[in-house]
């Protein structure tokens, strides 16, 4: 599965796993981060700077979900 498909599951609240990333349905997954999640219905991801990879993962979910809560800390 496409990192793009499994930031897609999330957002849909299934799970997956993509290459170094994976949905638990409640949670999205960088390597070992967990760098979203979902909370009051709605889905917070964490604004902190980590990798080039885990940085394509934020803007994957960014590009998917405008509505995302950012925050430094989950």
């Amino acid at each position: 599965m496409t990192n793009l498909s499994a930031v897609r599951e999330f957002v849909g609240g299934r799970e997956a796993q993509g290459s170094n990333l994976r949905s638990t349905g409640n949670e999205l997954i960088s390597y070992s981060t967990v760098i979203a999640q979902y909370e009051n219905g709605g889905i917070a991801m964490t604004s902190k700077k980590y990798s080039r990879t885990t940085s394509a993962h934020q803007n994957l979910l960014r590009g998917l979900y405008p509505d995302l809560i950012e925050r430094e800390a989950l």
